[in-house]
């Protein structure tokens, strides 16, 4: 019983940040999706499925969201293209899980202007 209110407790606040990340960033002027409103989107860039369907539920219309790897992929064995390495470095919010599961993130990262982008690790979130 204690397992199930600890998993819900790291559940709710894994989704709070995710969605104070986004709300954060939603006022920022960057170049990306324009609503028909001819308000900016956020772009989110996320790793995996359900990192992508977490920000589409609680950011709805209000976020460019994109997701790296396709479904079906294996996380360990994935190769970013250089297509993928310019949408996390054009992006406004990065998310990804973090440790051996995305060991590949931490090398592109390195490599790229990570300033502008705010970036959500998760396993730091746990």
């Amino acid at each position: 019983m204690k397992f199930r209110k600890t998993y819900k407790r790291k559940q709710a606040a894994v989704l709070l940040s995710v969605f104070l990340l986004v709300t954060s960033v939603a006022g920022c002027q960057r170049v990306g999706a324009v609503k028909e409103t001819g308000e900016e989107k956020v772009n989110v860039v996320t790793t995996i499925f359900p990192q992508y369907d977490f920000v589409r539920q609680i950011a709805g219309d209000n976020v460019e969201v994109s997701m790296l790897l396709k479904p079906g992929e294996e996380t360990h064995s994935y190769e970013p293209t250089p297509q993928d390495i310019l949408k996390i470095q054009n992006c406004d919010l990065f998310i990804y899980v973090g440790g051996e599961n995305d060991e590949w993130v931490e090398d592109i990262l390195d490599s790229i202007d990570t300033e502008h982008i705010r970036l959500l690790r998760l396993i730091d979130c746990v």
